[in-house]
């Protein structure tokens, strides 16, 4: 299977972001440094992400969509996972893709060419 954007075949060179930041666990201290994860990904040859198991900022997805970084995001959902009490997997998966329905660079799923 080929995948093409806008009729050109790309192959995807992905890395596994898991949006691990130092200074702030898993949440970005500021908006240079979603665009430095991507450059810096794209210095080194990468031309996109699967985003590992979280709804990553919008503003990372806006940095990717004016950097042309492709983006895969997969969340986990399943029973057992998570104590439900704190999270319900199925309606916070639902709430970022509310959030995220018009952002061009999150695909929702794959189209065999």
């Amino acid at each position: 299977m080929k995948f093409r954007i806008n009729g050109k075949s790309v192959f995807q060179r992905l890395v596994l972001d898991q949006g691990f930041y130092p200074d702030g666990i898993y949440t970005a201290p500021n908006d240079e440094a979603l665009k430095r994860d991507i450059e810096l990904s794209m210095e080194l040859g990468f031309n996109g992400a699967r985003l590992h198991e979280k709804i990553f900022e919008p503003r990372f997805l806006y940095w990717a969509d004016k950097l042309g970084y492709l983006v895969w995001e997969s969340m986990r959902i399943g029973v057992g996972y998570f104590d439900r009490r704190r999270l319900d997997p199925v309606s916070s998966r639902m709430a970022g893709k509310r959030r995220t329905r018009f952002q061009p660079s999150e695909p929702d799923r794959l189209v065999p060419v």
